[in-house]
């Protein structure tokens, strides 16, 4: 009954099953070198997962410096080229405009030196920073109707004609009325670009 009692002492209970004490630390000895191996192996996969995370947000992050710097030479190309193109009235003493038809709207294109130092140079702004701009987008509705519907008849028709049109220049909103002379061109065979003249007062 003694030796009995003894051999019990000399088990565990592991789960369901009874494990001899000389069995039982080895048994818990392998299970801990492989929890230490499984903790080694998710630590060092979440490592590599953040290299790996890092290194593609660092690939990201050059390709986006590297299409920035493209952006930046393709829109200066575009600004010489657009200057080029109109190199007939950058010393021209009026202001001169055009803007570029695109489906139904159009779109500031070019401002001469002249027009720059009448309406951009007062508000602290150059001719390229108002580029890409619709009538709508510079004054309000009613204006923007007016100048729009004379850009579209001359777009449309091919014939210059002058008329009298509402800008709003002054900072407190003051509406007033110049007289413009338009005109179209067609460029490349496909874009439609309306010119505008803003004419001297007595004439």
């Amino acid at each position: 009954m003694e030796k009995g009692r003894n051999s019990l002492q000399k088990t565990v209970k592991i789960g369901k099953y009874l494990v001899k004490v000389n069995d039982a630390w080895k048994i818990f000895l392998f299970i801990g070198v492989i929890v230490n191996l499984i903790l080694n192996y998710n630590l060092k996969q979440i490592v590599n997962d953040q290299e790996f995370s890092l290194h593609e947000t660092n690939i990201k992050v050059y390709n986006l410096l590297i299409e920035n710097r493209d952006l930046k030479a393709a829109n200066q190309e575009l600004l010489n080229n657009m200057v080029l193109f109109n190199r007939s009235f950058e010393d021209f003493s009026l202001p001169i405009w055009n803007k570029v038809k695109r489906g139904y709207f159009f779109y500031s294109n070019y401002f001469n030196p002249a027009y720059e130092e009448k309406y951009f140079t007062p508000k602290g702004l150059n001719r390229y920073e108002n580029l890409g701009k619709t009538n709508y987008n510079v004054t309000d509705v009613d204006c923007a109707t007016i100048c729009h519907a004379n850009d579209m008849e001359v777009a449309l028709s091919g014939n210059a004609k002058s008329y009298t049109e509402p800008l709003i220049h002054h900072e407190d909103g003051t509406k007033y009325y110049v007289k413009v002379f338009k005109w179209r061109t067609i460029q490349n065979n496909k874009d439609t670009l309306v010119y505008g003249m803003e004419l001297p007062k007595d004439k």
